[in-house]
């Protein structure tokens, strides 16, 4: 996803939601990080913590997203997308969201 659109929001914001939890358990098995179950927030900041002790990502990005996570309104975001038919995200969040984990999520799909 390069860009948010301001089309097919719903559909957008549950593949970030899917773009974030599957990157965030690829980095977690290939680095052997515990997993926490069911529980993305939990399992963002383990790797968040890995990320900065091992310095695989910058200071302001991990604290932009672990402010994001620490958030209600991102957790809510997480689990509405994902389990309540009736959410709607709005585009100004989703396009939020994106930005704040962008970095994340690249690092964590990156093969190095």
């Amino acid at each position: 996803m390069k860009r948010i659109t301001n089309k097919n929001i719903n559909a957008q914001a549950l593949l970030l939601r899917c773009l974030i939890d599957i990157s965030t358990q690829f980095y977690q098995e290939k680095h052997n990080i515990e997993r926490a179950k069911n529980n993305l927030p939990s399992n963002i900041r383990k790797v968040l913590d890995y990320l900065k002790n091992h310095k695989k990502l910058d200071h302001k990005s991990i604290n932009r997203v672990r402010i994001s996570v620490n958030k209600d309104k991102t957790t809510e975001y997480f689990n509405g997308v994902a389990h309540d038919f009736n959410y709607r995200p709005n585009f100004s969040d989703l396009k939020d969201i994106w930005n704040i984990f962008e970095p994340y999520i690249t690092t964590c799909i990156n093969p190095k």
